[in-house]
């Protein structure tokens, strides 16, 4: 009776009964900013939600490490999260965080890497859709920098648009002045790149002369700041187009297609099956790095009135 009862009970530990344990991630940011393009909080939500019930997926809020807005200060910040040693998991939450991850060639434990704006671009690992590469993943749409402003051509037919880039993410990604002179001959207009810091009357006020489009990337803007952006670029009567989505639009940006609620739910969402499937053994290096989002044209009508901006009906048909 006695071998019956122990094998009984080895059986129902080996198949149902798995001790509760705490996974703590550490948050890394580019800097301290009011405005977050993809927030803790949206994955918090979705642990209570989607996490399995013997895990308890923890955030740690003396975990979050904020770099500077500099390339030093991102790796330091990364660093010091890949030091510490109660973490299981690190989350990049900022551009040149994750672009600090992909660069690594090994890393002593997982790291995720969800806010990529062109993987092709910036040089991540890919291998038949996957990192390929020990304890790293990431998440993109590969929606293309190209074709976005393909589509912002396409609707608004500028002849001189100017990209506004965060002076940190130039020196982090110099390839995007190549990949804007490319496209420039592509569609024989002009572009030009403005470095951008954290001073919103700078940014107007160094818009070069003839510019007749502004494509608007991630900045370190509070919210405050976004709208002044957004108010001072409807004053010159200039199309905008925002690549970090709806919530620009709401601001005051004239179009996106991007930036979906139910996008930003499903992404919070993939990260903690990550997380799960991580606490569960499973290398990151070979989690599917596709995340497809709904590509959208939204156009904010109330801007296009104010600049004088007619959307021609065959964009209007399809569009939010």
């Amino acid at each position: 009776m006695r071998a019956l009862i122990l094998l009984a009970w080895t059986f129902f530990l080996g198949t149902g009964a798995v001790a509760a344990r705490d996974v703590r991630v550490a948050v890394v940011l580019d800097g301290a900013a009011g405005r977050q393009v993809f927030s803790a909080a949206a994955i918090e939500r979705e642990v209570a939600n989607v996490a399995a019930p013997d895990l308890t997926i923890k955030l740690a809020t003396d975990a979050r490490y904020v770099g500077d807005w500099s390339l030093e200060g991102a790796n330091a910040a990364f660093e010091r999260a890949l030091a510490d040693r109660d973490i299981d998991v690190v989350l990049t939450l900022g551009i040149l965080t994750s672009q600090q991850a992909a660069r690594r060639a090994s890393l002593p434990k997982p790291v995720i890497a969800p806010l990529v704006i062109d993987p092709v671009l910036q040089g991540y690992p890919l291998t038949e859709g996957r990192s390929g590469r020990r304890n790293f993943t990431y998440v993109a749409d590969f929606q293309s920098v190209g074709n976005e402003v393909r589509a912002f051509h396409n609707i608004v037919g500028f002849k001189h648009m100017v990209a506004l880039v965060d002076d940190s993410l130039m020196r982090a990604l110099p390839q995007l002045a190549t990949k804007a002179t490319e496209l420039a001959a592509a569609l024989d207009i002009r572009i030009e790149i403005q470095n951008v810091g954290a001073d919103v009357n700078a940014a107007l006020a160094n818009l070069p002369a003839g510019v007749d489009a502004v494509y608007v990337t991630p900045l370190r803007f509070d919210d405050a700041q976004v709208r002044e952006l957004a108010r001072g670029l409807a004053a010159r009567k200039l199309p905008t187009f925002s690549v970090v989505g709806r919530s620009e639009l709401e601001a005051g940006m004239l179009m996106t297609t991007g930036g979906a609620e139910r996008d930003t739910e499903r992404l919070a969402r993939r990260i903690v099956l990550m997380i799960q499937r991580i606490a569960g053994g499973e290398n990151p290096s070979g989690f599917d790095v596709s995340f497809p989002t709904s590509q959208r044209l939204l156009i904010n009508m109330r801007v296009a009135r104010e600049i004088g901006f007619s959307p021609r009906w065959r964009f209007l048909a399809d569009s939010e």
